[in-house]
């Protein structure tokens, strides 16, 4: 992953964020995830909705949270604050980077494929085995344009 991508705290972060591959967009928020959580730890599930102390604070925010506060709101509201998107957009985008290995994250981002974030979230739903599969034909055929033209072609086999 490289250390050129931007940060969620960064003042440039949505214009930078915009001009990265879909690929490299999961790789940074991923990455501003485990710097948030290291920075504020994870919060817990659940909580307090209930208390006098909860309303009296939610009565003096005006019923709004304050999303410019990274420790207050969690991670995906903050990203999601910042980038103006959803807070799914967000969560889909940090999977992808979770769940697809290391080293077909390195081949992808060498391809178009890596650009398509339909095909990313595609790939994040195969099994370990098919990920091997797809590395290795991924190394065969680095023209393909489409996840759908790289699993259409046979096991090993080679361009022409």
């Amino acid at each position: 992953m490289s250390s050129s991508l931007p940060l969620p705290e960064s003042p440039d972060f949505p214009s930078r964020f915009r001009r990265l591959t879909a690929l490299q967009q999961a790789q940074a928020l991923a990455r501003g995830k485990r710097r948030h959580e290291r920075r504020y730890g994870t919060p817990p599930r659940g909580g307090d909705r209930q208390s006098a102390a909860f309303r009296a604070r939610r009565e003096q925010e005006g019923h709004r949270p304050d999303y410019s506060r990274p420790d207050r709101c969690g991670f995906t509201n903050f990203a999601a604050w910042r980038l103006e998107c959803t807070p799914r957009s967000i969560q889909i985008a940090v999977r992808i980077a979770e769940r697809i290995p290391p080293a077909l994250q390195a081949t992808l981002a060498e391809t178009p494929i890596g650009d398509r974030k339909k095909d990313l979230v595609r790939i994040t739903a195969m099994s370990p085995r098919q990920h091997t599969r797809l590395l290795q034909v991924l190394k065969d055929r680095p023209e393909a344009a489409t996840l759908d033209a790289v699993l259409r072609s046979p096991p090993g086999a080679e361009a022409a």
